[in-house]
């Protein structure tokens, strides 16, 4: 769920969080991102996810691009939620790019 947190007081870290909704949740992968759409998400977030729920997929929800991708899959993340980084020059209410669908595609194939 987009802009969505666990329950709680907000004294769960991130890696109990990932736990919990693994475990307890019993959640097929999770999501990470950043603050709002098309934020960065930090590669130290996917990084944590990973560890703390090794197997479980982990998906970047936001600020995902050609420029991030290598870094993002480095520290564990399995796939994302694309959107404006697709469209030209980035904007959202424009097309998508069919050389920035192909740039990101060969970033993911590379980085398998």
């Amino acid at each position: 769920v987009k802009h969505a947190a666990q329950l709680g007081d907000g004294s769960m870290t991130l890696t109990d969080a990932a736990k919990d909704a693994v475990l307890r949740g019993l959640a097929d992968a999770l999501v990470v991102s950043g603050t709002a759409t098309g934020s960065a998400t930090s590669e130290s977030t996917v990084s944590e996810a990973a560890r703390a729920v090794p197997g479980t997929p982990i998906l970047v929800g936001s600020g995902f691009s050609a420029e991030s991708a290598a870094g993002l899959f480095a520290a564990g993340a399995t796939g994302a939620i694309v959107g404006t980084s697709l469209k030209e020059q980035g904007r959202v209410e424009a097309p998508v790019s069919a050389e920035r669908v192909r740039e990101l595609v060969r970033l993911r194939d590379q980085n398998r």
